[in-house]
């Protein structure tokens, strides 16, 4: 969903819900909840802030999460 904010702005954003699972590491899998929230410019360019948490279980930790920044150019 990337609604328009201004003539030359949209606000991005995607939220996404799902369950992963890994090739070659046996039996890891489990749910994985991401939110992406960014700004693109009337260029396509994107700037955006992506937050993931995964419930995959993986020696000591039974969850694991990230955090990242990004810029994205839409070429379609």
């Amino acid at each position: 969903m990337s609604p328009k904010s201004s003539d030359e702005t949209r606000i991005a954003l995607q939220l996404e819900l799902g369950k992963g699972t890994t090739l070659g590491r046996g039996t890891l899998n489990g749910f994985y909840k991401k939110i992406s929230l960014g700004i693109q410019t009337d260029d396509d360019l994107v700037l955006f802030i992506e937050m993931s948490h995964y419930n995959i279980a993986f020696k000591n930790q039974k969850e694991t999460g990230s955090i990242s920044l990004g810029l994205a150019l839409k070429t379609f």
